[in-house]
């Protein structure tokens, strides 16, 4: 029982937070290229770190989701020097 809540539980966030589709929106194209990390504010950034870092934990195989770690926490780490 706790295995499938489990995989419930993965299966939601992943849900939440899925690669963009670049084909769908102007918005997931941009978000697709990380173009929309600018534009975050520092807590918007810190928030969205969070829940990628979550997501990571149950699907660590995506290289867009290692990629806008990567650019996220760069980002993150910029603007608090």
């Amino acid at each position: 029982m706790k295995h499938l809540a489990l995989s419930k539980l993965a299966e939601l966030i992943i849900e939440v937070y899925d690669d963009p589709d670049p084909c769908e929106s102007l918005e997931e194209f941009k978000r697709f290229l990380h173009e929309d990390v600018p534009h975050l504010s520092l807590e918007e950034l810190d928030r969205e770190r969070i829940v990628a870092r979550l997501r990571w934990t149950f699907d660590p195989d995506s290289a867009w989701l290692r990629e806008r770690l990567a650019i996220l926490d760069s980002e993150a780490g910029r603007r608090r020097r």
